[in-house]
């Protein structure tokens, strides 16, 4: 039964598209499963995560009108300041939804379930595509999710001003996945390039401090027995998460950016 299901979705899915990227040029030799598997929304798995998009809800409740900035996404959103993303729009609600661990189809999920037209930001930043690397998905259809995903929050919020962060590094010397990390940001950026209202976000190699993939076999071994701390101030310990002077940088790159 669940596999007739499967198929039947599938087939909706390769008959309809997936809104405008599917008729992408750029994600025309991706395979039509792939693309499916990434963009396809997935609701939380764990009651933890299910209460965390409760508490996203529950914020939303709270705001009203328009001219908020909001966050979502993975970790990196749940992590912004409260204060670094109410700089961007002074006076503005914060509207923060992130979950560590989300893959672009829990995005996907939440962006769906969330009633986001209860508000009408100024502007909105995504963050997603990092996890579906971790879970081995193809570049070509995490590059196409993260689209789907901007189309999604266009249609919620058609005046919003929306910045997509490029996937940033992560791991010992920030190498991990990083051939297929830097073509998930290129598909992006050729996909996004030209859109109103939107900007792609890419500080990537300075927020790594130019160290990518620099991994040599003495930091193997300190990573081994002691563990390796990033020689960059952007980067928590975990090579993971980003340190408040990352989002300074990112903020300010955004700042720069913000008249599309």
């Amino acid at each position: 039964m669940f596999r007739r299901l499967a198929f039947s979705a599938l087939a909706l899915f390769m008959a309809a598209g997936a809104a405008n990227s599917q008729e992408l040029p750029e994600f025309a030799e991706c395979s039509t499963v792939a693309k499916f598997i990434t963009s396809t929304p997935v609701p939380p798995t764990e009651f933890g995560l299910y209460r965390n998009y409760q508490r996203h809800v529950e914020q939303l409740e709270e705001l009203s009108g328009s001219g908020q900035v909001a966050a979502i996404g993975d970790s990196l959103a749940l992590r912004w300041p409260e204060e670094s993303l109410a700089s961007l729009v002074p006076g503005a609600q914060v509207f923060r939804a992130g979950m560590s661990g989300d893959r672009i189809q829990h995005v996907l999920w939440r962006i769906e379930n969330m009633e986001l037209g209860r508000i009408s930001p100024a502007m909105a930043i995504l963050s997603a595509g990092v996890n579906n690397l971790n879970t081995g998905d193809a570049a070509c259809a995490t590059a196409f999710a993260i689209v789907t995903a901007v189309e999604k929050v266009r249609a919620v919020w058609p005046e919003t001003r929306i910045f997509v962060l490029a996937v940033s590094g992560r791991g010992l010397m920030f190498a991990n996945n990083d051939e297929r990390r830097r073509e998930v940001n290129a598909l992006v950026a050729k996909a996004l390039t030209g859109r109103p209202g939107v900007a792609v976000i890419d500080r990537t190699e300075d927020l790594m401090c130019h160290q990518q993939g620099q991994l040599n076999w003495w930091q193997s071994v300190q990573d081994f027995y002691w563990g390796a701390e990033p020689a960059c101030e952007f980067y928590l310990d975990d090579w993971v998460h980003w340190t408040p002077a990352a989002y300074d940088l990112i903020v300010a790159e955004i700042k720069k950016s913000g008249q599309l």
